[in-house]
């Protein structure tokens, strides 16, 4: 998540009789363990998990390589990588695939084995490829950020003092405007 931070709830594995939790209206990571196919499905049927997927939830399988996104249409749109990014994060999976099929040719157990890693680590090749993911999102979440992600003390170009209260606050409303000339700017490239 850098250059940000998690602040919010952390859970790295929530018993089941806690799974009402997922139907908290805080922002959340959880975790749980699943033990099988039918474990999986029971989870995802279940009507607390149905109920906090159209509420904003979204779940990602990491043995299974499964993404279920949330149904509620507000937050459709920001789930929607650009594709650039994407076709980035394409390559660079498919390179982890290779990487893992040919570790064991060569010997080795390839880095899907979860006890494999925990007993040894990454492949070299493996963790070069994972950081150059890592990179290719932080540079697009960066950029997400425009020129507030630029420098030092960038952010203030963007505050303007409140004559009444008499603090400094944050006005969005100039990062935007800086964005939208960007996106001018471009579409008149684009059409040149």
């Amino acid at each position: 998540l850098k250059p940000f931070e998690w602040v919010c709830t952390f859970i790295p594995s929530l018993p089941r009789s806690l799974m009402d939790f997922l139907n908290s209206p805080v922002p959340f990571i959880v975790g749980l363990v699943v033990s099988d196919d039918n474990d999986w499905s029971s989870i995802l049927n279940d009507d607390r998990v149905q109920t906090a997927i159209h509420d904003g939830m979204s779940i990602v399988d990491l043995s299974k390589d499964v993404f279920v996104e949330t149904q509620e249409l507000e937050i459709l749109p920001l789930l929607s990588i650009p594709s650039q990014l994407r076709l980035q994060l394409q390559f660079l999976l498919e390179r982890l695939k290779t990487n893992s099929t040919i570790a064991p040719t060569m010997g080795k157990e390839n880095f899907f084995s979860m006890q494999d890693f925990v007993r040894r680590g990454f492949e070299s090749r493996d963790t070069l490829t994972l950081k150059s993911t890592r990179k290719a999102i932080h540079r697009y979440i960066k950029g997400l950020a425009g020129s507030i992600g630029h420098g030092n003390t960038p952010w203030q170009s963007y505050v303007q003092p409140n004559e009444f209260t008499q603090e400094i606050e944050f006005r969005p409303y100039l990062l935007v405007q800086e964005q939208k000339i960007e996106i001018r700017f471009r579409e008149f490239l684009v059409y040149t």
